[in-house]
Formats: C-alpha cells, structure tokens, sequence
C-alpha cells in the first residue's frame, strides 16, 4: 500500500492548528463584541443626554465653574454679508465665576449653541460683528483670561438662527468632561425693539 501515516510531530501539529481554530472561532465574535461596546460606550458618553436645567436668572455649578447667562437677546444681522435668508442674529454672553482655575481641563472642547424645542441645535458663528468687549468666545477664556481661583470671566457667542424658531430657543453648554451631562438655560432671548413706521408714528 502506498498510504501514508502521519508522523507523531504531524498529528501533534493538526492537534495545535484544530485548537487554533477553534480558539479563533470563539475569540473573533468576543474581540468583535468588546470593541463594539467600547466603541457603543464612547458614543453613548460623548452625546449631550442629561440636561443640567437652569432657571431664569439662575445660575449652574458646571464644569469647577458657576455659569450664569446674562444676555439673551436677538441682534441685526450684519449688511453685505452672505447671511442665509431668514436668519436672525443671536447673542449670548455669561458672567462665570471660576471656582477651579485649571480651565484647559474643566472645560475642555467647550461649546456654546441655541437648542430648539425638538432637540435641533445652532453652533456659534464668526459672521457677526460684535462691538469690543472683555467678554471672549467660550474657547478663546480658556487660554487667554488669566483666571483664577474666585475670578469672575465674561463669555460671549453670536449665532445665526432661523427667525422662525428664534424665540424658541434656550442657550446651552457643553463641555467634554462633563458629558453627558449638558447645560441649559431656561431664559428666553429678548425680543429686539423695531421702531414702527412713519405711518404708524
């Protein structure tokens, strides 16, 4: 017969590779499960889920500092620029009392938008001309106040907003540490004084 029987090293290393197999069979779907839940997790923690509600002239203990929103209010939008038809302007601006100094940390990837009623959020916008002020956008405080300890900084956003939900909207913050818990404030924006027509006068 020309059969041929397999050595004992042979069957020794069929033996490691069934075991192999199997081992693969039983680890793929577990290593496919554990990065999936991470990944689920870090998603999960990374979304804005839990508002941290502040009431009218309130103010919120968030991120080793207490945020308060000063101003509200609806702005003109700036002339010859190219601003989407129906926008309104909005601005935003906070008095913040530090309590921990280390705001690269405590704030980090800190946001400032105007939520809607149906979840639907507008970021902050470079497009409008804003006086000069000691107020500074959210990201700008954080390297360029100085603060301490005890210090009060002023916080300043614009955005651009439909005018048809723009009275609707609420001033939230976000900041990474802190997530997913989010700020959000229950003041409403001012409305702006239009002067009425001559005819109306």
């Amino acid at each position: 017969m020309n059969g041929r029987t397999d050595s004992p090293m042979d069957v020794d290393e069929k033996r490691w590779r069934r075991r192999g197999l199997y081992a693969l069979i039983v680890l793929l779907p577990l290593f496919i499960g554990v990065t999936a839940y991470e990944s689920i997790s870090t998603w999960w923690l990374s979304r804005d889920r839990l508002a941290q509600d502040v009431a009218i002239n309130g103010s919120g203990d968030f991120g080793g500092s207490q945020w308060k929103l000063s101003k509200f209010r609806m702005v003109p939008v700036p002339a010859g620029k190219d601003i989407p038809e129906g926008a309104m302007g909005m601005l935003a601006e906070f008095e913040v009392q530090v309590q921990d100094a280390d705001l690269a940390k405590n704030w980090r990837d800190c946001a400032i938008s105007l939520e809607s009623p149906d979840g639907r959020r507008w970021g902050a916008t470079e497009a409008m001309r804003l006086p000069r002020s000691q107020a500074r956008p959210c990201t700008a405080t954080i390297y360029m106040s100085g603060a301490k300890s005890g210090s009060t900084v002023r916080v300043r956003e614009a955005f651009l907003a439909p005018r048809d939900v723009a009275d609707s909207l609420r001033v939230v913050v976000t900041l990474q540490p802190q997530q997913p818990r989010y700020l959000r404030f229950a003041q409403p924006p001012q409305l702006m004084q239009v002067n009425p027509p001559d005819n109306q006068k």
